[in-house]
């Protein structure tokens, strides 16, 4: 299924930026990651580190899934706030799920120091805007919840938003714990740092079988080759939901746009990122280049020939909100794109290995934390592939 609109953003910025080898023999590895956007990426950078050795395999050309339509706003924020959250999960479970995504970003920033600059890796300054009062009163409620675990957070009032930002709102929750990238050139360069180590990566070849010989796993592909693998690890997102008899996530699909470089006069800034506090959501960030990212509006994925026929209403919407955001702002739309996502009942990913399939780790990093929660399960995955219990990891437990 196609996973994506035909023009995201960042493939259409960056074009081809590695080419990759389709397989064309038999293999042997410790570990097989199937999916080569940045849920796998992120992995196969981990394990060739700890000194596994790995092959990365996709059916799509590199980092053109899911991972070219990200908008890459790098939040500690889950789909659900850590009040709800606590409600759904307990509030121990609660506050170890968003320590963890609190600490994610800062690794994140870690990984992202070793690799080319290119990657535009930008910590920022978040600003989650209510503009009722009932909003409002949740984020007070959440501010409170946050502070007691001393995440970073900070809470505004109306004055304060305004003398500080140039936004209207009833309220508003700010974080420094906050970051953006270019996630298709952070795919391809988590990829070549891993192949310089020994990894092997190739696209365009997609497993079509899976057999146990001698203790052993083989993948027989679509290129008629074979690899025989110790363990593996699923990256595929939603679409490794037809290899499980759980039922973990629902399908949304959602919307973005890229504006026209913009000019000086620009009032917003380049360290600043927005969400609201609203259904449907708004959220916005700059570019390297000086555009205006824009994205939301989700609805409920039906299939993609419906998702792109909305794509046109969609972004007026998001424009006209734009425009009643920052109403001083003069610009276009230049191109707009659609995509699809899983979300999970409790806002968590799912990591880790389910009962029909004992020498497979699934990473599904479903919602709107895809890059960190997949970051979060290259820590899961590598512990446990060294024979170590990851403290967490009961979190992301298939069955919970």
């Amino acid at each position: 299924m196609d996973l994506t609109s035909a023009h995201p953003y960042w493939l259409l910025n960056n074009g081809l930026l590695h080419n990759y080898p389709h397989l064309d023999r038999h293999l042997e590895a410790d570990v097989t990651v199937i999916g080569g956007g940045i849920t796998g990426s992120l992995i196969a950078h981990k394990l060739t580190e700890i000194g596994k050795k790995v092959i990365v395999l996709d059916r799509r050309d590199i980092a053109l899934g899911s991972t070219a339509a990200c908008t890459a706003l790098l939040q500690y924020e889950i789909d659900l706030s850590l009040v709800d959250m606590a409600e759904k999960i307990g509030l121990e479970n609660a506050n170890r799920a968003y320590r963890l995504s609190h600490w994610s970003i800062d690794e994140l920033a870690r990984i992202c120091s070793t690799l080319n600059p290119s990657i535009g890796f930008e910590k920022k300054t978040s600003i989650y805007l209510a503009d009722t009062e009932d909003a409002a009163e949740h984020l007070h409620r959440e501010f409170i919840a946050r502070d007691a675990i001393r995440l970073d957070v900070e809470l505004l009032d109306n004055t304060q938003i305004q003398n500080r930002f140039p936004l209207k709102g009833t309220a508003a929750l700010v974080t420094n714990q906050a970051a953006t990238c270019d996630p298709h050139r952070l795919c391809h360069e988590l990829l070549q740092a891993a192949m310089s180590q020994g990894c092997q990566v190739y696209d365009r070849t997609e497993m079509l079988k899976l057999e146990t010989r001698n203790d052993k796993l083989v993948i027989r592909t679509s290129r008629g080759y074979d690899i025989t693998t110790t363990d593996i690890v699923m990256a595929t997102g939603y679409e490794a939901s037809d290899m499980l008899k759980e039922k973990v996530v629902d399908l949304d699909s959602t919307y973005a746009l890229v504006s026209e470089p913009l000019d000086q006069s620009c009032p917003w800034k380049k360290d600043w990122i927005l969400w609201q506090a609203q259904t449907p959501y708004l959220y916005l960030r700059l570019t390297p280049d000086g555009r205006l990212m824009a994205g939301g509006e989700d609805d409920e994925f039906q299939n993609p020939t419906l998702r792109d026929a909305s794509l046109p209403s969609k972004t007026k919407t998001i424009h006209r909100k734009l425009h009643d955001l920052l109403p001083g702002m003069v610009w276009e739309p230049e191109f707009s794109w659609a995509g699809t996502f899983g979300k999970t009942q409790d806002g968590l990913a799912y990591i880790g290995i389910p009962e029909e399939h004992p020498h497979i780790y699934f990473a599904l990093g479903f919602g709107g934390n895809g890059v960190t929660f997949s970051c979060i399960a290259r820590d899961v995955i590598a512990a446990e592939l060294q024979g170590n219990s990851h403290p967490d990891a009961d979190l992301f437990r298939f069955g919970r």
